[in-house]
C-alpha cells in the first residue's frame, strides 16, 4: 500500500493559488496520491475568497 496524504483546506486553497509551483514536494503530492475531508472539500468550495474562474477551477480540482 502506497503513502497517501490527507490536504488541509488552507493547502488546496494555496494550490489553487499557484503558491507551491516551485515546491517539488508539493506538486509531487498533488500528481500523485491525496485525499481531503468532507470536510475541506465543504470549506474549499465555500471559500469567499474565488472569482468565478477560481470557483470553476476548484471544482474541476
Amino acid at each position: 500500500m502506497g503513502q497517501g496524504y490527507i490536504i488541509d483546506t488552507n493547502i488546496l486553497i494555496y494550490a489553487l493559488e499557484g503558491l507551491f509551483i516551485n515546491n517539488k514536494n508539493m506538486t509531487n503530492i498533488f500528481n500523485e496520491s491525496f485525499n481531503i475531508s468532507v470536510i475541506s472539500e465543504i470549506e474549499f468550495l465555500g471559500w469567499k475568497g474565488f472569482s468565478e474562474k477560481s470557483k470553476k477551477d476548484a471544482k474541476d480540482f
